[in-house]
């Protein structure tokens, strides 16, 4: 027997189906144009900051910038005589998996300290800063070696004022005693290092070994240094 039609107001179970749907049309669009912002805003910041896409190597970065320094030399004015090294040789370079590294190095240099010819060889160690996964040079490139011309300046100034007190200051408690007993001599023929024809300064650990030579005053004068703490002082040679 054929069925019936529907009557008005029901539906035929065999055709009725469900369409679920996420959202309106307009919700939709919304959803896409608010995706399609978020990935060209991305799009736009990495471009303008290519560091986000490179990858982070503070050790490899610290062992260019030591590169560099090879090339274009150093200018040192901490001192009141400029320290210009125009050659510079770095070696045995050892970088530590820190972030920032530090930095073990050995150099030979050879330039100027003021008139004088400056020759350089010895052990440095160094850190690196960091700003914004930015790598930053350290403070001093050769802190051992401004940290030894500091001192003599300090004694040139000394000697200049014929201060044996400032001088003692300089002197490391073994050489202290023979100081104060030997005092300044009126005909002390030293010459200070700042104008000396040439200076050598060798450093090894917390020991340093200078030679310089003079064609006035002296001529050749020999001197060993020890760092005691974060300074260094005379063992020998202060006068």
């Amino acid at each position: 027997m054929p069925s019936s039609p529907p009557t008005p107001g029901t539906t035929d179970k065999r055709f009725r189906c469900r369409i679920r749907t996420r959202g309106s049309g307009t919700e939709a669009g919304a959803t896409l144009f608010s995706s399609q912002s978020l990935l060209i805003s991305l799009t736009l910041l990495l471009a303008g900051c290519p560091s986000l896409l490179a990858p982070h190597d503070p050790q490899g970065e610290a062992r260019r910038a030591l590169e560099g320094l090879s090339r274009t030399g150093l200018e040192i004015r901490s001192t009141p005589h400029v320290v210009r090294l125009t050659k510079i040789e770095l070696s045995e370079i050892e970088v530590d998996g820190q972030d920032p590294p530090t930095v073990l190095f050995h150099v030979v240099a050879t330039g100027t300290y003021g008139k004088a010819a400056l020759g350089y060889y010895g052990g440095e160690r160094v850190t690196f800063g960091q700003v914004d996964r930015r790598l930053l040079p350290p403070e001093t490139w050769f802190p051992k070696l401004e940290g030894v011309l500091h001192v003599l300046v300090a004694r040139d100034a000394a000697l200049a004022a014929r201060n044996i007190l400032s001088l003692t200051d300089l002197a490391a408690p073994v050489a202290r005693a023979e100081l104060l007993q030997q005092g300044l001599r009126e005909s002390s023929p030293l010459a200070p290092f700042g104008e000396s024809d040439s200076l050598s300064i060798r450093i090894d650990g917390d020991q340093a070994e200078l030679s310089s030579l003079s064609s006035a005053g002296s001529g050749r004068h020999v001197a060993s240094l020890q760092k005691l703490g974060d300074s260094w002082r005379f063992t020998s040679g202060l006068l």
